[in-house]
């Protein structure tokens, strides 16, 4: 799961590094991505902290 959250977090840092070198449509379709990848952070970091709670009760 840290892989996975270090691998989204890079992505998100190369689509916003990189987003103005694009035509408007590209543009358009990397913003599209960042919201995924920020979605899919939000969850990877709910998922890592139930993990964690659920560590700690045992």
């Amino acid at each position: 799961m840290i892989y996975q959250k270090l691998k989204l977090d890079y992505k998100k840092f190369l689509l916003q590094n990189r987003k103005e070198s694009y035509g408007v449509v590209a543009l358009l379709e990397k913003e599209l991505d960042l919201a995924r990848i920020n979605k899919e952070i939000d969850e990877v970091d709910a998922f890592i902290l139930a993990i964690t709670n659920h560590k700690a009760t045992l």
